[in-house]
């Protein structure tokens, strides 16, 4: 009894050891990343912006130490502009399935999603926010052609509607985004654990 006792201690102490989460802080909020949460990472290697080469890492949160934080890598990819063309950016993707280590000091930003479908309904409804926000302001822009008093009156209605659900969409549409290196911010994000 006393064996089953002491290896179930053992095993729920070795639980929590493994799964240790990340606070974030900028001055303000204080912002926590759990092991399992579904995260993309940009790496940079120029510090102001991510403009000539960066790397973005997509996985799951697995752990952090010192100086550097665990990732259960699924998708990878790397992106670069060439100056033959600099408007033209290549993407060269690789799918895996391996724990990958990557030190803090490299992160440019973190955006955090509970999981990989969340991070693309969010993008579905941020891309549905944009053009329904288009549409609106086309909508609202053809009572400037429409004669009639109470037809203006709808047209702008509707053009106001369709800007407002494309406002909550976009909003609805938006993630947690941590960013480590933004010159434009006046307090950056940082690891307090």
């Amino acid at each position: 009894m006393d064996r089953i006792l002491v290896l179930a201690v053992l095993l729920c102490c070795c639980g929590q050891l493994g799964a240790q989460s990340m606070e974030l802080t900028n001055g303000r909020k204080v912002r926590k990343i759990n092991p399992g949460d579904y995260v993309e990472l940009f790496i940079s290697s120029d510090t102001a912006e991510i403009k000539s080469q960066s790397q973005n890492l997509i996985g799951h949160f697995t752990t952090y130490s010192n100086d550097s934080l665990h990732l259960r890598l699924v998708y990878s990819f790397y992106e670069s502009s060439w100056d033959k063309l600099p408007d033209e950016k290549r993407q060269f993707p690789s799918v895996i399935n391996i724990n990958e280590r990557i030190a803090i000091a490299d992160i440019y930003r973190i955006d955090q999603f509970k999981s990989a479908k969340s991070k693309n309904r969010k993008e579905f409804l941020s891309i549905t926010g944009g053009l329904l926000f288009f549409t609106g302001l086309i909508t609202a822009a053809n009572a400037l052609l429409v004669d009639d008093r109470n037809s203006k009156d709808i047209l702008l209605i509707s053009g106001a509607v369709q800007v407002g659900a494309s406002i909550s969409l976009g909003i609805l549409g938006s993630s947690r985004k941590y960013r480590f290196k933004s010159p434009r911010l006046s307090k950056n994000w940082m690891v307090i654990n």
